[in-house]
């Protein structure tokens, strides 16, 4: 069963803080996450859904197409993934699931149980 993940990104402007546009027309990449939990990899082909806080619905998100090493400068983990996921509006307004008190800034993974998830963006 395809993964979904749902993670704090505080906005910046108009767009979450850390993300940045991919290569192609619709592709961003996620800020770089420190993730303790099953392998990041296995979010390839999930969900992933950027909120304000765990009790607000998703600013942003899409398909993961792509998870990758990334830096974290100065930070106690040095090293983190970051997600390269297609933006889809169905990922706006999606509910918070997981860990209601997310002390990692994420819910973990949880299965993406939701109709579109399972099906092409």
């Amino acid at each position: 069963m395809a993964k979904a993940l749902h993670v704090i990104a505080r906005q910046d402007g108009i767009a979450p803080k850390g993300v940045s546009r991919g290569t192609s027309p619709g592709e961003y990449i996620s800020g770089c996450w420190t993730y303790l939990g099953p392998r990041p990899e296995q979010l390839v082909g999930g969900w992933i859904y950027l909120h304000e806080t765990s009790g607000e619905p998703a600013k942003m998100g899409g398909r993961v197409i792509a998870a990758s090493e990334c830096a974290r400068e100065g930070a106690v983990r040095e090293k983190g993934t970051a997600f390269t996921f297609t933006k889809s509006p169905k990922a706006t307004n999606m509910r918070w699931r997981g860990n209601p008190n997310p002390a990692q800034g994420h819910g973990g993974f949880v299965d993406a149980t939701e109709d579109y998830e399972s099906n092409d963006a």
